[in-house]
Parts: C-alpha cells; structure tokens; sequence
C-alpha cells in the first residue's frame, strides 16, 4: 500500500516539475521588460503562495564550476526576488495597487522589501545550457495581514 501511495506521489510530482520546468525555460528577457510591471499571465498563484521564477546563465569568464553554478544561482535567487517584488507590488486592491499604498506609507514599503528578502526558495535548476532557474514564493496571508486584502 504505501509503495503505490509513493509511486503516485512521485508520479505526480514529477508531472509537476516538468510543468514547472516547461514554464522556467524561456530565454532571458530584456531590461526594458523586466523593469516594465507584470501583465496578469505572469503572476503565478500556487495554491496559498504567491510564486515566481528567476532565471540566470553561468558566466563562463569565473574559474571554477563551482563558482559559476553559485553565481548563477545566487543571480537567478535575485532575479526572482527582484521579479516577486514586482508582481507583488502589481497587485491590486480596492486602495490601489500594493505598490501605490508603499509610495505612501514607508513602513509598509520596508515590510514588502522584508517579505521579499525573506521569501523562500522552493527550488533550484541547471539546464544544460547552464541557465539557473531559482523558484521563490511567499505565503499569501502574510500580504493578506500586513496590507489587510484577501488574496486567495
């Protein structure tokens, strides 16, 4: 019995990491659009998280392996968060969007960039072309408590 529980939920996760995948595997985008906000299509709403995904290449210039696969990743780490405090900040509430109540209330600005900084990193991948994908999420009833909204 709990050998064909673990395989169906090998299974399953599985299927979830190659759909997880098959999303992270987009080329780089260009600075005009990473600093333009999120169309809707982009926000990623994981069951109680809000989750993103930040991409990153190995710099073939560093010494060692190592150092390109901890490069990359901790790249691709601040790309997502980078990408979170976007999408984040893009969410609307009957006040305006996040980002317009952070314009005028600094502590709720240093509470988002705390959420941020804090966000937890589900995973990590290398594909073989050496691009990093870094999967980051925060729970949504910590935005739900600090900006009194009900994301669900």
């Amino acid at each position: 019995m709990r050998d064909g529980l673990r395989t169906q939920w090998t299974a399953l996760a599985a299927v979830f990491a190659a759909c997880m995948l098959g999303a992270c595997t987009q080329s780089f985008i260009s600075d005009e659009e990473r600093d333009s906000p999120l169309p809707p299509e982009k926000i990623y709403k994981v069951g109680d998280y809000f989750q993103v995904v930040g991409k990153a290449k190995k710099n073939p210039k560093l010494e060692t392996e190592t150092q390109r696969i901890s490069e990359a990743r901790d790249a691709a780490l601040r790309d997502a968060r980078s990408r979170l405090k976007r999408l984040l900040e893009s969410l609307r509430t009957p006040k305006g969007t996040l980002g317009e109540l952070t314009d005028h209330q600094p502590d709720l600005r240093q509470f988002l960039a705390d959420i941020v900084d804090s966000s937890e990193p589900v995973s990590t991948h290398f594909d073989k072309s050496g691009l990093a994908t870094v999967t980051v999420r925060v729970k949504k009833e910590v935005i739900n408590k600090a900006f009194g909204t009900d994301f669900r």
